[in-house]
């Protein structure tokens, strides 16, 4: 993950928020500022231990509280597998077809357009509504390794 740039593409997420009929705010602007520069998705613990100087004044309720919101109005996507932590990524930006570890619980995304797009065509042939894979595998490279 990168170290966190307070005044990197922050005009670009003041429009996203009030293009989503929210409020800016430091705890949205830190809390997606922070998920921009992950290259993977994080949880809410992960975007709380981020060594940034904004998030030490963040509260563990206020940046789930951010992410609910941010989930509602359609900014972000939540992806939860089971009993672990949720994960949160920017919508449209993130793989939707993952590979999950049964022994460690590792979730790895496949970045394969192609992919995708079968998988869309698939969900708009059968009514779904939303578009999420995840392929179970006994055993990861970190379980082997």
């Amino acid at each position: 993950m990168e170290i966190f740039n307070p005044y990197k593409n922050i005009e670009e997420l003041k429009r996203l928020l009030l293009q989503a009929n929210l409020k800016v705010t430091t705890t949205r602007l830190t809390v997606l500022n922070i998920l921009k520069n992950a290259r993977r998705e994080l949880t809410a613990a992960e975007i709380l231990y981020n060594p940034s100087p904004q998030v030490k004044k963040l509260s563990f309720a206020g940046v789930y509280q951010t992410l609910r919101q941010l989930e509602e109005a359609g900014v972000l996507v939540k992806f939860k597998l089971g009993n672990e932590q949720a994960l949160y990524s920017f919508k449209d930006c993130q793989s939707n077809i993952r590979i999950c570890c049964k022994k460690c619980g590792h979730l790895q995304l496949i970045h394969d357009q192609d992919l995708e797009l079968d998988l869309q065509a698939l969900i708009l042939a059968h009514g779904a509504s939303t578009c999420h894979l995840t392929l179970e595998k006994s055993e990861c490279l970190y379980c082997k390794g």
